[in-house]
């Protein structure tokens, strides 16, 4: 039986997981060189199509400063194209992982510091990713409505804000990856 404080998970252990993709695995690390890597896994569709994270690399490129973090964005859907188009020229900060299998998950989610649940849109919704980045232990950031964001405010699993705004979720992730006791 589960302890009373153990919470049901509802996804593969990646953490302890047993496999994992090791050339993509060992490929993120050597493109990070050494900086916090920040990871969107799931379906590249209209709700869920990290174009702000996209924003977010380039206005951290522009910036001219050194970079603390790299963004893996793992999988696929109808705006796979629009993002890879989107993310043009920021090779060196983005990788596009196309769509991962349960060893690819496991390998992003064991490289990342900080998982990305950042929808363009205000939804409200509770996407099963949550639980896979839950069982990583990964810490978030994120902006979604409903059970997700009362779930934020009662627990310290990251850091949610109210935007959608590459400005908002840069000063927001920056402020994340400063914070060695939320990432832990």
């Amino acid at each position: 039986f589960p302890s009373h404080d153990s919470f049901p998970i509802g996804a593969p252990d990646v953490a302890d997981s047993e496999y994992l993709d090791q050339t993509l695995f060992a490929l993120i690390n050597k493109k990070a060189q050494n900086r916090k890597i920040v990871s969107f896994i799931g379906s590249l569709n209209e709700t869920y199509t990290p174009f702000s994270m996209i924003d977010v690399a380039r206005s951290m490129a522009a910036n001219k400063k050194e970079m603390k973090c790299f963004f893996v964005i793992g999988g696929s859907g109808p705006k796979e194209n629009d993002l890879r188009k989107y993310a043009s020229g920021l090779e060196n900060h983005v990788l596009l992982t196309g769509w991962l299998n349960e060893a690819g998950i496991a390998a992003v989610l064991r490289a990342s510091t900080v998982g990305y649940i950042i929808s363009e849109r205000r939804v409200q919704a509770f996407p099963n990713k949550f639980f896979t980045y839950a069982s990583a232990g990964v810490p978030l950031i994120c902006n979604l409505l409903g059970d997700l964001k009362d779930l934020f405010q009662k627990s310290r699993i990251g850091v949610y804000i109210n935007s959608s705004s590459p400005k908002v979720i840069q000063e927001a992730l920056e402020q994340l990856l400063q914070n060695d006791e939320y990432l832990t």
